[in-house]
């Protein structure tokens, strides 16, 4: 990385890198809800010429510092661009990272130039029975203070995917997403979040605000909920197109990096 630092947002030292030429087109990338920003690096050796990418962690994740309060990570984002002197950037997500986008693109569109949602979740969608049961077993386990255990349900459900014979995913994979979830777990204890402001009304309910145009990728062995919430936001947005990324689960730009640099060569805005 070329530049390291650390933005003050709103009760928060949000963690960030940034790598590209200086005056390139700036994209910022926005992590997983079970990662942080060092789940891009595979992306950002196949960064398309020209283009300025800033990756950060969330509050809550890596090397970021948060007092405890209520936060909105939308807000935590465009905090980030306006510390950055970013006026307009195109944003790449991750699962609970491109909910983020797109609610940042839905109150703030003209900061947004173009979006790439990878796996992006809807807080209104009707989860199915499987996931509704990881969420409970996941807070059962962490009410217990049993990281390892909540852990290994992240690993199971997002990583391995419903589709998956055992011992087909890159121990690697595994391993590295494991370490940055127990770490977050940890230091979310030692300092609790506080409570995450939700958008209102929801990001499903506001889909027409983002007028950016908006490539969802969900991946062919992801949980069936995110190929529905695909298809939903390819009818909702004004301007989207849903693509599907072979060979891929929740995860893509970890499992299949060359197909999202691709998707992410063709994110401009139009």
């Amino acid at each position: 990385m070329e530049e390291e630092g650390y933005a003050d947002v709103d009760g928060a030292r949000l963690a960030f890198s940034a790598c590209g030429p200086v005056d390139g087109a700036p994209v910022v990338l926005v992590h997983a809800g079970i990662t942080d920003r060092r789940m891009w690096d595979p992306l950002l050796e196949r960064l398309p010429a020209g283009r300025r990418a800033v990756v950060y962690d969330l509050r809550g994740f890596g090397a970021s510092t948060w007092r405890a309060g209520a936060y909105a990570p939308h807000r935590d984002l465009l905090g980030l661009l306006d510390a950055l002197g970013l006026e307009r950037v195109d944003l790449v997500g991750a699962s609970y990272g491109a909910q983020v986008a797109l609610e940042a693109a839905a109150v703030a569109p003209d900061r947004v130039g173009a979006i790439l949602a990878l796996a992006p979740p809807l807080p209104d969608h009707p989860w199915s029975e499987a996931l509704q049961e990881y969420g409970d077993a996941e807070e059962r386990a962490l009410v217990r203070g049993a990281l390892e255990q909540a852990v290994e349900l992240n690993l199971r459900t997002w990583v391995d995917g419903p589709y998956r014979q055992p011992g087909v995913v890159d121990p690697a994979l595994r391993r590295g997403v494991g370490t940055a979830l127990h770490r977050a777990l940890e230091a979310q204890r030692r300092t609790p979040l506080g409570e995450e402001i939700e958008l209102d009304p929801s990001l499903g309910e506001r889909l027409t605000a983002v007028r950016a145009p908006v490539a969802v990728a969900v991946g062919e062995l992801d949980q069936p909920d995110f190929a529905t919430i695909g298809e939903r936001l390819a009818a909702g947005l004004p301007r989207a197109r849903l693509h599907r990324v072979t060979g891929a689960g929740h995860l893509p730009a970890l499992e299949r990096p060359d197909a999202v640099a691709a998707l992410l060569a063709g994110t401009t805005a139009g």
